[in-house]
This record gives structure tokens, sequence and C-alpha cells, in this order.
């Protein structure tokens, strides 16, 4: 048994050591930092960070921060902006088969914090595919929801990581938000039971025996959760209608036809034109004279 448990510790620890490291520096664009607290009073604050590409979100939690300090970044990491990232991604990340490292500037340096899971969040004309450590699922919000209606991928529960069923649409800061439930499938999965925006991901999380209470965004970059998630969807709607407010480029065409037309046939035939329509406009002058003194006669017929 011992020996059992010693080649254990083993594997774990040269797959620990020869894992790829990957790191994301915090203050590029698309990246925010989202602080979660425990309802109960004086809960520390957990860490996660929010990285947007694209339609999709990934979510990297970092947890109580207890920073490594490095000079600089160690030339075997990769930044995850030269390579793709995606579904596959963040399971190894869960998996802990690579690592992954959220790095903050400062003077010296930078301050390393280990990713400890991660989740994605991808919005589609399809709805929204979500995946972490203990769920995996599609949701269609275009589409009426079927009480009891697993909603989790693969369909195959014997690979799945737990069923996932809808509990609850609602609004949350101005916007709409899902609760979802999922009951575990495989060993080692904890129970699933958030509700989740569909950009910002879990706004709140309850756990499955009701310690502690619920587990929720506090804020993100260091500011209220609701004014931030405002703003930036105004943010978003304002930069859409300077987008149509541009106006469209005009066709060449178009320019063509605004051009003057150049001298040709029609300009040398102008001169006969103006005289064929005055000798129109003579003739008609003369039925009228003719009209008006032929009226006159029958009105005083001693008139001549």
């Amino acid at each position: 048994m011992k020996n059992f448990i010693s080649s254990v510790l083993v594997v774990l620890f040269c797959a620990h050591l020869s894992a790829q490291n990957y790191y994301l520096i915090y203050t590029q664009p698309g990246v925010d930092k989202l602080e979660y607290q425990f309802t109960a009073q004086n809960s520390l604050v957990y860490s996660a960070y929010r990285f947007k590409e694209d339609k999709k979100n990934f979510f990297f939690d970092t947890g109580l921060e207890s920073p490594e300090q490095i000079t600089k970044v160690p030339t075997s990491w990769i930044n995850i902006n030269a390579v793709t990232i995606n579904s596959s991604f963040v399971n190894d990340v869960n998996a802990h088969t690579v690592r992954f490292h959220i790095l903050t500037p400062y003077a010296n340096g930078y301050a390393a914090n280990t990713v400890g899971s991660a989740r994605v969040i991808e919005n589609t004309t399809q709805g929204m595919y979500f995946n972490d450590a203990t769920a995996e699922f599609n949701f269609d919000p275009n589409k009426p929801p079927v009480s009891g209606q697993d909603i989790s991928v693969p369909r195959d529960l014997s690979i799945a990581k737990a069923a996932v069923f809808l509990t609850d649409q609602t609004t949350a800061c101005n916007s709409k938000a899902y609760a979802f439930k999922s009951v575990p499938l495989q060993t080692c999965v904890s129970e699933f039971n958030a509700l989740v925006h569909p950009q910002w991901g879990i706004l709140r999380e309850t756990n499955g025996n009701g310690e502690n209470k619920n587990f929720e965004l506090v804020r993100i970059n260091g500011s209220e959760v609701c004014p931030y998630i405002n703003g930036q969807t105004k943010n978003a709607i304002a930069s859409l209608k300077d987008a149509a407010a541009e106006p469209a480029p005009v066709a060449a065409d178009s320019e063509a036809r605004r051009a003057p037309r150049p001298a040709g046939r029609d300009v040398d035939r102008r001169p006969a034109r103006d005289a064929a329509r005055g000798q129109r406009l003579r003739h008609a002058s003369v039925r009228v004279r003719g009209a008006r003194a032929h009226q006159q006669k029958q009105d005083d017929p001693g008139r001549q």
C-alpha cells in the first residue's frame, strides 16, 4: 500500500514538473479582475480573472491570492495571446495537465498567481455554452424551457460531469441571468448551483449544505458589480450607435452619376431641339387665336 501511494505521488510530482506553463498579464486589454465573497461577515476575498476573446469569456480562478514575486517572465512560459485557447484548454487547466498564471506588473517585476480552476462561457446565435470543472451544458434562451430537461453535454451520462437543469430566468444588473442546478454524475465533481450572467459568469453560487450562505461576485476591477456592468453595457450600445451613424462610403458609380455630363451629340442637337420647340409654340398660339375668333362669331352673329 505504501509503495502504491509513493508511486502515485511520484507520478503526480513528475506531471507537475513537466506541465507546460502559460500566463496572462492582468493589465492587458480585455482582462478584468473579479472579486467574490461569502455573504457571511468578514469573509475573505476570492479572486478570478475574466479574459474576453471574441464570443468567448474565459474565467480563471486564483482564489485566496498569495502571489509569488518574479523579476521577469521565464522564457519557457507561453503567453496565451500567442496560442488558441478553447474549451479543451479549460479542461487541461482543471485537470492540472497545464499550469496557468496571472501576472500583475509592479515596479520590480510581476506578482504571479497560479490559477486553480477555469471555465468558459461562449455566446452564439444558438445560445450559451458553459464548461467548468463541475458542469458542461448548452442552453438556448430563445427556446421555451422544458421542465426537468437535462441540458448537459455530452449526452452520454456515463462520461458527463453532471446532469444540469435550468431552475430560473431572472434579471440581474438590468441584464438577463439564468439559474442552473446540477446533479453530479462523476466522482470528485461537486454540485453546481449558480446564477449565471452570459458575459460576466457566476454572479452567485450556493453550496449544497447551506453553510456560509451565498458566494457572490462583489466587485469588478475594484468597482461595484451592477454599476460596472451597466456602464459597460451603455458603452457597448453607444459604440454600436456610433458605428451605425457613420456615413456609408459613396460608391464609385454614384460619383459617376453625379459627375457633369461631357459635351457630345446631345449638346450638338440642342439648337435644333430649341428651334422645333419654338415652332410648336407658334402653331399652338395660332390655333388658340383662331378658336377665340370663332367663339366670338358664335356669340355675336351680326359681327363680321
